[in-house]
């Protein structure tokens, strides 16, 4: 089962391949940029739970989480000028959307999926094989009181 460390690190993996491929001029390997990047951009960094006072119908809590990848970490804030571009004029570099790129591709998106489903796996069936056998011994107990 894929845990939201594994989608943290998958996206930031996707963002130093990005980084240093693509349709655009790579970053260098041994560049600050691409150090910085990586060394900052861990699990507990990248992660942020986020607890809903609302419950599902279910009466389960309703949590949230929010990725978030820093292409300009402290010392490498020039990494938003990579990111989006520098401008109009002479010198003006072109964006080079390692971030954005990598939180489109499909290995992201399917390691999310396998979290979701392995989440649901662990946490909701038994709740809702819970809430059957009840229902079903409720039924089950009206019937027999007719």
């Amino acid at each position: 089962m894929k845990t939201l460390e594994d989608v943290a690190k998958t996206y930031q993996s996707l963002a130093n391949l990005y980084m240093i491929s693509g349709n655009w001029k790579p970053a260098y390997k041994t560049g600050n940029l691409y150090k910085t990047v990586q060394s900052f951009n861990t699990p507990s960094n990248m992660l942020t739970q986020q607890q809903a006072s609302s419950v599902t119908s279910l009466n389960l809590p309703q949590i949230s989480f929010n990725i978030s990848l820093q292409f300009a970490p402290p010392g490498a804030e020039y990494g938003r000028w990579v990111e989006w571009g520098n401008g109009t004029g002479v010198g003006a570099g072109n964006p080079r959307p390692f971030a954005e790129e990598s939180s489109k591709d499909p290995l992201l998106k399917k390691t999310i999926d396998a979290y979701i489903g392995g989440y649901v796996e662990k946490d909701f069936i038994p709740v809702i094989e819970i809430g059957l056998k009840r229902a079903f011994r409720s039924l089950a107990s009206e019937r027999a009181s007719r």
